[in-house]
């Protein structure tokens, strides 16, 4: 089977408008690359197509936020308990206008579960997120049964880092 890789990034659709303490999955509507056809760009989920360990990496870059106020970012698995999560506080948007947080992990998923991105929002309105190449994106990569990191090697691919035998 071939090796697994997705990365999805929100690049041709514009802002995605994120109302105020609403939890909103984030749209990813395309991968910028998938190996094994495993990106459901019509859900915005990756669905793992075998069991093993997977290196998950979620970012999102926050803009048109009012305040310092506390954004949240979520990656969860079935629609069930997250296994990332960042919680952080904006600067003022006077100083940064942009800001971005990201999580990352090595978890375990058997075939046909699935991962999707979520975010919130604590600001006073709504706010938006970003849409430019390597804002906002959800990369998976399968990793090497036999150990992480042993038989792979880094590669930088799209401001990101690919892992790959």
């Amino acid at each position: 089977m071939p090796r697994s890789g997705v990365s999805a990034e929100r690049v041709n659709y514009g802002p995605q408008l994120i109302p105020r303490l609403q939890t909103v999955q984030v749209i990813l509507p395309e991968a910028q690359y998938d190996l094994n056809k495993e990106w459901d760009g019509a859900n915005s989920r990756f669905i793992a197509k075998e069991s093993g360990y997977y290196q998950v990496m979620a970012q999102v870059k926050w803009r048109d936020f009012h305040a310092a106020s506390p954004f949240e970012l979520v990656v969860n698995k079935n629609d069930g308990g997250q296994f990332l999560e960042s919680l952080q506080v904006s600067p003022s948007p006077s100083i940064y206008p942009t800001f971005e947080m990201s999580a990352q992990n090595i978890v375990h998923l058997d075939k046909g579960d699935y991962v999707k991105m979520l975010v919130q929002s604590y600001d006073s309105g709504s706010v938006s997120i970003s849409h430019g190449l390597a804002e906002t994106y959800l990369t998976i990569w399968r990793v090497d049964e036999a150990g992480f990191p042993w038989g792979l090697a880094a590669l930088v691919l799209v401001g990101a880092y690919v892992l790959t035998r």
